[in-house]
């Protein structure tokens, strides 16, 4: 019982110590982007690119958004088998390819569009996603005379329902950590819906191609960023301000959901980070420990006291975190009264999404099957 209850008080050491620095970096990033602006990097021409398959419901307002940019748009088709090629054919404000039939995937999708693009730098959006006027004028803005990339804001909209809140909360959280992240510098975190990079950093450290030779249907965010970390240090940087958010609409239940995550799960198999790779292991067997300790507590097999103390910690922590991240990125409505209910949904899927991603399983995406 002792080596539990010492493990279990590591744990939550470790686990209210990770998301305190991330808190801490968070609010140093807010000061000095107020006080001080670093050199402001020459203009450059851009190129929107939007991978695209089985998207009819969602391109339209998608293009609508990218109308006025002031760049150029491509979308890249990926065989989709729905009406998205025909809607974006009938427009004259936006270039399609259609890619090889020898290729797939969102990131053999984006490698091709970026090798015709004209534009000195790539911003990549996903076409579902609706951007706000300012989108691409926010995410230059965050460029520096030093930086070779600029991770974007992505929140979740419309949120009707209290899973769809619960959802938004989640993406206020990582939001405050990719940016926390990039901040510290010895891990490198990104959504590629909302991602932008200068071409020739691109190609100088080989595009999406993942170093250790694995592939995956996701992860051209994480493996992208973690050359140009890599590559670059401290060239990184994160558009903040609520005009560089772009919009994707919640997953409408929990089947899709878990879907979705599992697809992101399999980013950790590309990584090639230790310091992201320590910090998501420390994270997962920290949640792992409160599930499996409420049987364990029930059957006089845990410690109660430990382990109230680790549910106190994260609830503490974690609202602390999502309560300033919530309110910075406008989000405020989606932080609720019933926070420890929304605290435990976490836990779960934390510990159950992080199991999975462990399991050499199948998961389904845009009609495709796919193995981690």
């Amino acid at each position: 019982m002792d080596h539990f209850v010492i493990l279990a008080n590591v744990l939550t050491f470790c686990y209210v110590f990770i998301q305190g620095r991330f808190y801490w970096h968070w609010v140093r990033f807010l000061e000095e982007e107020n006080i001080a602006k670093k050199v402001k990097a020459p203009p450059v021409n851009w190129t929107v690119i939007v991978p695209a398959r089985n998207e009819a419901a969602h391109i339209s307002d998608t293009l609508d958004s990218l109308k006025n940019q002031g760049a150029e748009v491509i979308v890249v088709n990926d065989h989709s088998t729905d009406a998205t090629a025909s809607i974006v054919s009938k427009r004259e404000d936006v270039s399609l390819l259609e890619l090889p039939s020898n290729q797939s995937g969102k990131k053999a999708a984006l490698s091709y569009a970026i090798a015709t693009a004209r534009g000195e730098w790539i911003a990549t959006i996903d076409a579902d996603v609706i951007a706000s006027t300012n989108w691409l004028a926010s995410l230059d803005e965050a460029r520096k005379a030093d930086t070779i990339a600029v991770a974007g804001p992505v929140m979740l909209s419309p949120t009707k329902t209290w899973f769809e809140r619960w959802q938004a909360l989640d993406f206020c959280g990582m939001m405050l950590i990719t940016a926390a992240s990039l901040r510290i510098g010895d891990f490198a975190m990104g959504n590629g819906a909302n991602l932008a990079f200068s071409k020739k950093a691109f190609n100088e450290v080989g595009g999406y191609q993942n170093p250790s030779g694995k592939g995956s249907a996701s992860g051209d965010d994480m493996v992208l960023l973690g050359k140009v970390l890599k590559k670059f240090p401290e060239q990184i940087a994160f558009a903040k301000t609520p005009e560089a958010i772009v919009l994707t609409p919640p997953q409408a239940d929990v089947k899709s959901f878990i879907q979705q995550r599992w697809r992101w799960s399999a980013k950790t198999g590309l990584n090639q980070q230790p310091s992201l790779t320590l910090t998501l292991g420390l994270v997962w067997a920290f949640h792992v420990g409160l599930i499996a300790g409420i049987p364990l507590m029930v059957l006089g097999l845990a410690d109660n006291q430990s382990l109230f103390t680790a549910w106190g910690g994260k609830i503490i922590v974690d609202y602390v975190l999502l309560q300033v991240a919530s309110r910075h990125f406008e989000h405020e409505e989606v932080v609720l009264w019933n926070y420890p209910l929304q605290s435990f949904v976490h836990a779960l899927y934390v510990a159950g999404i992080g199991t999975l991603a462990l399991l050499p399983f199948e998961f389904e995406w845009k009609g495709r099957k796919a193995r981690r």
